[in-house]
């Protein structure tokens, strides 16, 4: 009985391993596009999505700038087309990273009311980026030893991270 449920277990793991390996496509051509603030990494056959992505971080940084005083040198933004998710996420850790599904929502979802996708998503992944980076007081020699491991901030409670965002 013991071997039976351990081969069990043992194809689930190697079925369930090997159809999450191929969620992205092993065969795209990963390009990144620079700005001033962000790196954005798309596959070639979106460019023109790349520019929007582009655009609308661009436009989230300036936006942020009267609510934050503390900014990544670079984030990185990876658009991800693999999914029909209507969202994104964002981490500081290792490095400050969003990543976006560019899918617009639809009209049965909670954020159905929207203007501009991008603009709106970026905006408030962005404001994320800005909530962990700050690392003052006891948390800053903590980082000088650890590097950007040390995101304090990270550790609020979800309510009020994205409240403010």
């Amino acid at each position: 009985m013991k071997l039976a449920i351990g081969l069990l277990s043992l194809a689930i793991i190697v079925f369930c391993s090997t159809s999450n390996a191929t969620a992205v496509d092993p065969g795209a051509d990963w390009e990144i596009l620079e700005t001033a603030h962000f790196q954005i990494v798309f596959d070639s056959k979106h460019y023109p999505l790349a520019l929007r992505y582009a655009y609308a971080s661009e436009k989230a940084y300036v936006a942020s700038k009267p609510f934050f005083s503390f900014y990544p040198k670079k984030t990185v933004v990876v658009i991800n087309d693999t999914t029909d998710l209507a969202n994104g996420f964002a981490t500081g850790l290792p490095y400050p990273l969003i990543v976006a599904f560019p899918v617009l929502p639809t009209p049965h979802e909670s954020i159905d009311d929207y203007g501009n996708w991008e603009s709106e998503l970026m905006t408030h992944e962005y404001a994320h980026i800005l909530q962990f980076e700050p690392a003052t007081g006891l948390a800053r020699p903590l980082r000088w030893l650890f590097g950007n491991i040390v995101r304090p901030n990270m550790l609020l409670p979800r309510w009020y991270l994205e409240g403010q965002a």
